[in-house]
């Protein structure tokens, strides 16, 4: 449906990318070409979802709780 490079050299910021919606929109932009950063409250979850990620040069991942301005 969209060109495999449509998000060629662009930067995806994922909140929530450890799991369920955020992990799967995190996956499709990497899909679509993207650098992809996931962050969310939980490390272990981020950890887990890092191993679905194939190109670790175009991928990072960080806790952050995004409530928290100061963490953010």
């Amino acid at each position: 449906m969209y060109s495999p490079d449509l998000l060629k050299d662009k930067i995806v910021v994922v909140t929530g990318g450890g799991s369920g919606l955020g992990l799967a929109m995190a996956k499709r932009a990497a899909a679509l070409s993207a650098r992809v950063a996931i962050c969310g409250r939980s490390e272990d979850k981020l950890k887990i979802a890092a191993k679905e990620f194939s190109d670790k040069s175009r991928f990072y991942y960080a806790p952050t709780d995004v409530r928290d301005f100061d963490a953010v």
